[in-house]
């Protein structure tokens, strides 16, 4: 089953001399956000702030979305942004998702294994 509260993480890349982490957050609808940033703790607390939907289903600005295509245990998505768009598709795990990826704007291709990081739990007030 893709997992909804939380995001899914990329192991580091190493590009252009520094480390990146690619982050994606599935929502209940099938809408998809892509992330790159920092990778570690301190970015994956950092990175909610994008993660967030304006009331029409609309990403932030600059921020690559889509919808998801499920199929059994299979996954596929086009991720889009204004200069073009990046294909997914691959399994979902338990814990994780292992996706395959294709750029149509550089043709670059890939595979990762992205591991599921859930939203941590609002605190409850003490009664």
């Amino acid at each position: 089953m893709l997992q909804t509260k939380g995001f899914y993480v990329s192991r580091p890349v190493l590009s252009e001399g520094s480390y990146s982490c690619e982050y994606l957050r599935f929502y209940p609808d099938g809408g998809v956000i892509n992330v790159s940033s920092e990778c570690g703790a301190q970015a994956r607390r950092a990175i909610n702030r994008w993660f967030h939907r304006d009331q029409f289903g609309k990403p932030p600005q600059y921020v690559s979305s889509g919808q998801t295509d499920i199929s059994g245990n299979h996954l596929n998505f086009n991720s889009r942004l204004d200069d073009g768009e990046v294909v997914f598709w691959g399994k979902i795990h338990p814990r994780s998702l292992r996706l395959h990826s294709l750029s149509r704007i550089t043709g670059y291709r890939d595979f990762q294994v992205y591991r599921f990081y859930p939203f941590a739990e609002p605190a409850v007030p003490a009664e």
